[in-house]
């Protein structure tokens, strides 16, 4: 009886030596195979071979490494970033200088440049002067004019014009600061309290802020701050001003980032034309191959505003041409005078409520650091106090400057 036990353990030994040998030999066979693929660029077939392996639940980091890169080659920068992401978890050196810099690349490729700073740290001497990467830096700097024509003799033509300016402060702290003006003219005889309400020059400026801080490679935390000064001179170049509004907005929001989506909640509170607003705003992000060829911005949006419950919704979609050109396509649904967009960005306070948003951007790369913008956008507003429609189209040019 003993001798049959010690024949079984003896057997079972055995067969667990030759186990463990031949995992740590297919191991070793993959890691040759797998390097052999990388160092011939055959990168369809690296990551076939790679996927294969993974659902044998061979995994490795350099296996990792060698997935991500093809994924790269082939454009596909969120597929890469999950690897990237699962090589630093799988890596006894958590500094990995490699994954840590093409997770920068596949962020920036992403067009998120404010999460991608957060690899700073990681980055080589070397890299961060080839690629001119500062911990604090004015990174780029964007001028955008709309041109905004009305068909309804009482609202003359509108000016919008905007300067932003965009910072990193370490790995974790971007800054946006912008200033904005709007000029029109307009008569509107409902407005009784104003003097010459023939003539009611509207000459607002403004100034915004909105600070994100990378928290993790997952969530980012967002404040931004937008100020109006917005006086109604009837008077045109005169100092006499019959009414003035100096309204302050505030956000605050959080964003979950994924490699394909991401999800933020956003809460907007302040004042517009001196009444509250309460906005309360849901968007995703998505890149469904895992590049900008195609991606799309969706965002509800629920306002409190004069006693009512107002709910908005806006879709962007945007589709690249080639190498240097996108195209993209928007439409704001649901009527709207007292609304934001783009995390507190635009702010729409007109008295005239708009029942239709809608426009087209295309971007241009010239260069390296150039980005031009040449845009239209039509609305459709109704006249204040007044069922009347009208239409505005808005011929919209812009230029980023990155350093």
């Amino acid at each position: 009886m003993q001798l049959n036990k010690l024949i079984l353990i003896v057997i079972f030994s055995i067969a667990g030596f030759c186990s463990n040998a031949q995992e740590k030999t297919s191991l070793i066979e993959a890691d040759i195979n797998s390097y052999k693929l990388y160092e011939y660029g055959k990168w369809d077939e690296l990551i076939k071979y790679g996927d294969r392996l993974l659902s044998n639940k061979q995994d490795f980091m350099y296996l990792r490494l060698r997935i991500g890169y093809a994924n790269i080659m082939k454009q596909n920068y969120s597929m890469a970033l999950k690897h990237y992401y699962k090589a630093l978890s799988l890596s006894k050196d958590k500094n990995n200088a490699i994954a840590h810099y093409y997770i920068w690349v596949c962020l920036n490729n992403l067009n998120q440049p404010e999460l991608a700073q957060l690899e700073f740290p990681y980055l080589s001497s070397e890299v961060k002067r080839i690629e001119k990467i500062k911990k604090i830096a004015l990174y780029s700097e964007s001028i955008e004019i709309s041109n905004k024509m009305t068909d309804v003799a009482t609202r003359n033509n509108a000016l919008f014009t905007k300067v932003s300016l965009h910072t990193s402060i370490g790995s974790r702290l971007n800054m946006t600061h912008s200033f904005l003006t709007y000029n029109q003219n307009i008569n509107e005889d409902s407005l009784v309290l104003i003097k010459n309400n023939n003539s009611i020059y509207i000459n607002q400026k403004e100034y915004y802020n909105k600070s994100t801080f990378n928290i993790n490679h997952q969530w980012q935390l967002k404040a931004a701050y937008h100020f109006l000064y917005a006086p109604f001179n009837s008077l045109l170049y005169s100092p006499y001003t019959d009414v003035t509004y100096k309204d302050n907005l505030f956000m605050l929001g959080l964003k979950y980032n994924r490699t394909f989506f991401t999800l933020q909640g956003s809460v907007v509170l302040g004042k517009l034309s001196d009444s509250s607003l309460h906005q309360y705003n849901i968007q995703a992000e998505y890149f469904p191959l895992g590049n900008t060829d195609i991606y799309g911005v969706s965002t509800i949006s629920m306002r409190d505003w004069s006693d009512s419950r107002i709910l908005n919704l806006k879709q962007v979609v945007g589709k690249k041409i080639n190498d240097k050109i996108w195209i993209e396509g928007n439409i704001t649904m649901g009527e709207f005078s007292k609304y934001v967009e783009n995390d507190l960005l635009y702010v729409y306070n007109t008295i005239d409520k708009n029942t239709l948003k809608a426009g087209i951007n295309i971007y241009l790369f010239s260069g390296k650091h150039a980005l031009a913008q040449m845009g239209y956008s039509y609305e459709q507003l109704k006249l204040f106090n007044r069922t009347y429609l009208f239409n505005q189209h808005s011929i919209i040019g812009g230029i980023t400057w990155k350093f």
